[in-house]
């Protein structure tokens, strides 16, 4: 593995919806040039990848609830 990858997201409901901001970072070491042909179109396959991948992860976890399923918010604050 060449580096940490950290992911965060930030969920804002509005205009009847919910909106996802999802940001990657991943710290890593440099690719040798004498590699980075050969391994930087895989590291940036792979990094698209796991971003659709968590995307779509998040997306069927929302569709996979019904309204009638969702805590209300005074539920939450009350520990129901």
């Amino acid at each position: 593995m060449f580096g940490e990858a950290m992911a965060f997201s930030r969920y804002e409901q509005r205009d009847g919806g919910v909106y996802l901001e999802q940001k990657s970072i991943v710290l890593g070491r440099a690719i040798p040039g004498s590699l980075r042909w050969l391994v930087e179109p895989t590291i940036r396959r792979l990094s698209r990848h796991l971003t659709i991948a968590s995307l779509r992860q998040t997306r069927e976890a929302v569709c996979s609830l019904t309204a009638g399923e969702l805590p209300s918010a005074e539920g939450r604050a009350s520990g129901e």
